[in-house]
């Protein structure tokens, strides 16, 4: 079962962060993060599609990394947590690159051996990023959440961009 099989991606294996254009895959779903419309950025899982809005890219800072994105609206800007919160649930949305210091640099983290995916975790809180209860459907909320064993829904894939040359 699972829903409309049209949503849903074939699961592919599992890759690491690398510099460059990518589609973050959430890996128990299938689904791809992206925007569904409306001005406010907030990311969800959706079907992946090279039409997606906005494209990803990865830049390193350090050790750590950012999520560049590339609106065909509004331009340039980077994935973060809305207004800096350090609260459970907080939005993670597409901004202004810039405006929220920490709260828009992540630490990627592999989890499990063999690796079953990677934890996106905002350096300012420290918590993890994912969708609640491990939902499947098209449409849920990408959240900032507490990191758990399991990482249900918290999990992701960074899947070279179709088509994309490195940046």
């Amino acid at each position: 079962t699972g829903g409309d099989p049209e949503d849903r991606a074939q699961p592919g294996p599992v890759t690491g962060p690398a510099p460059g254009p990518v589609r973050i895959r959430v890996v128990h779903s299938g689904l791809c993060l992206a925007e569904q419309g409306g001005r406010n950025g907030q990311l969800y899982q959706q079907p992946c599609s090279a039409g997606s809005i906005p494209r990803f890219s990865l830049k390193r800072l350090g050790p750590d990394w950012r999520l560049e994105t590339f609106h065909t609206t509004y331009g340039w800007g980077c994935t973060g947590i809305q207004e800096k919160s350090t609260d459970l649930r907080a939005p993670v949305e597409d901004q202004e690159c810039g405006k929220r210091g920490t709260a828009e640099a992540f630490r990627i983290e592999p989890v499990g051996t063999p690796v079953r995916g990677f934890r996106l975790r905002p350096l300012h809180s420290d918590l993890c990023v994912g969708v609640e209860d491990g939902a499947v459907k098209a449409g849920a909320e990408l959240r900032q959440l507490a990191c758990t064993e399991e990482a249900e829904g918290a999990l992701f894939s960074f899947d070279p961009r179709p088509g994309a040359t490195p940046d």
